[in-house]
Order: structure tokens, then C-alpha cells, then sequence
């Protein structure tokens, strides 16, 4: 009874063991890409589209997929026409298939679902200081900002802190997204923090990165030049920015000058009561003269 039993152990084992042993050769499947929440369908999609029928998955539609051709539509089983899906939500496309079998008298009801299995290339233009200016070909799962700037090389370190986004086609924006003249505004921080993975792209939408403003220091300083802006910039760090001033050099003489948007004349700007608190703004002149002997 007792070699009965662990000759039955002993072939058991070996069923599990020839299971796993065939569950590890086979090919893993390939991951289903990422579904885009609001996502409007156009030609060259491919669709899963599964049909169900009181509660059971039909034969016909059992893991097959469909490619929405050039003119909109795709072609299924049990149906005489095509049934167009181009410019349709996801969900508007599973209920305009379900009613196409119900008009065609496949079904009395069904249910409907499509999952998203490829999508189709689209363009994006991405603009300003990046490595690679240009348009970048991309597709859905992948369009948002962050993955647009890394097609595009990434950052060029004369970038300054705002990333504007201006659509092909007008989308409502999150209440806190600030636009100015037709751009989406967003910040260097939020693309640092992960932020801006969040933010779709669509079709022929145009990614901008404006170079940083400069502003220019010159006289009795270590470094004279031009140097990168930064909002709430004081006189003091625009200074230390061009490495102090020198020692013969007369700080408490230090002026500005700025460029008038009305006249387009540089006139020079009254500085603060503590001179050296005084904000910076692009473009602005900053001279130290000679110390008086």
C-alpha cells in the first residue's frame, strides 16, 4: 500500500514537473499597450474587439484583431458592410459595432468591448532648445510631453523654466494650467518631478521650449558677459553669477540699465533702497564702474 501510494507521489510530481517544464518554453505573450483614456480612434489603430453574448465570448470574435483601414472603417465577422470607427471614442466604437450586429440580425443584444492593441504613428513638433528640433513621430501610448522632449534629445541647458505646448486642435485644459496667447504653459519643475507624463499630445500639437532669457553684466567684475535669467533674480546673485565684482571695483556705484518697451530706449533703472536686493530682469545691463582713488 505504501509503494502504491508513493508510486502516485512520484507520477503526480512528474505531471506537475512536465506542466512547468512546458509552461516555461513558451513564448511569453506581448505585453498589451497602454490605453489611452479619451482617445479617439483614426485609420491604421488596431483593435481587439470582443463580443459577448449572454455573458459568453463568441467564437468569431475570440483574441482577433482588426486594423482600421485608410478610410475609417473596419472590417468583422458576420457583417456585410464595414463599420466606421475613425473619430470615434473607444467606447463609441464598441457601441456602434454592437448596433451594426443588431442591425444586421446577428444578434438580439450583445456587449461589446474593445481594447486598444496598436496605435497609429502621429507627429509631433517639438521646437526651441532641444538636441533634436523637429518633428518626432510617436504614437498614443507614448504622447506626453516628457516622452516628446526625450524623442527629441532632451533639454539643451540654455533652456529656460517654462515647456508651452500649443494644440493643433483647441482641448479643454486642467483648471490650473495656465494659457497665454494660445500656448499651455507648464514648468521645468513639474517635467523634473514626473509631472508632465500626465499631459497628452495629440496629432500635429507642437511642443516649445523657450531658450532662458539672458541679462548682461559688464565693468570692474571677474567674469563680464551674458548669463541665463532666473525669475527673482537680485542684483546681489546677478553679481555672484559673474564671479564678484573686482577689488578695485565700486559696488556701492552699481547701475542697470533696461530697454523701455514703449520708446525702446535703455534708460537707467532706479535701484532699491538696498541696492543690492534690487530684481533683475532679462535683458537688463548691470555695469560696476572703477573704484574713485
Amino acid at each position: 500500500m505504501n509503494q502504491t501510494v508513493k508510486l502516485g507521489t512520484r507520477m503526480l510530481a512528474g505531471v506537475f514537473l512536465a506542466v512547468a517544464t512546458l509552461s516555461a518554453q513558451q513564448a511569453p505573450q506581448a505585453p498589451t499597450p497602454k490605453q489611452v483614456p479619451g482617445y479617439i480612434i483614426g485609420p491604421g489603430d488596431v483593435l481587439r474587439v470582443s463580443v459577448y453574448v449572454g455573458g459568453m465570448l463568441q467564437q468569431d470574435f475570440r483574441q482577433t484583431d482588426y486594423t482600421v483601414q485608410t478610410d475609417g472603417s473596419v472590417v468583422l465577422p458576420l457583417l456585410s458592410k464595414a463599420v466606421t470607427v475613425a473619430g470615434l471614442s473607444v467606447s463609441a466604437a464598441a457601441s456602434a459595432i454592437r448596433q451594426a450586429l443588431i442591425d444586421g440580425k446577428q444578434f438580439d443584444d450583445a456587449t461589446v468591448d474593445i481594447t486598444m492593441m496598436g496605435y497609429h504613428s502621429s507627429q509631433i513638433r517639438v521646437q526651441g532648445a532641444v538636441r533634436t528640433p523637429g518633428s518626432q513621430t510617436m504614437t498614443a501610448e507614448k504622447m506626453n510631453i516628457s516622452d516628446a522632449l526625450n524623442a527629441a534629445g532632451g533639454l539643451l541647458a540654455s533652456s529656460g523654466t517654462q515647456i508651452r505646448v500649443k494644440r493643433a486642435t483647441p482641448r479643454p485644459v486642467e483648471p490650473d494650467v495656465l494659457v497665454v496667447d494660445g500656448w499651455e504653459i507648464y514648468s521645468k519643475d513639474d517635467l523634473n518631478d514626473g509631472k508632465l507624463i500626465d499631459v497628452q499630445l495629440y496629432d500635429d500639437d507642437t511642443v516649445d521650449v523657450p531658450v532662458a532669457p539672458k541679462f548682461f553684466v559688464n565693468g570692474f567684475v571677474t567674469s563680464p558677459g551674458e548669463y541665463q535669467w532666473e525669475p527673482n533674480l537680485t542684483l546681489e546673485r546677478a553679481l555672484l553669477k559673474a564671479g564678484d565684482v573686482k577689488p578695485e571695483g565700486a559696488k556701492n556705484r552699481v547701475s542697470i540699465r533696461r530697454m523701455d518697451p514703449k520708446t525702446k530706449q535703455s534708460k537707467e533703472v532706479k535701484l532699491a533702497k538696498d541696492k543690492l536686493s534690487t530684481i533683475v530682469e532679462p535683458g537688463d545691463v548691470i555695469y560696476v564702474p572703477k573704484r574713485r582713488m
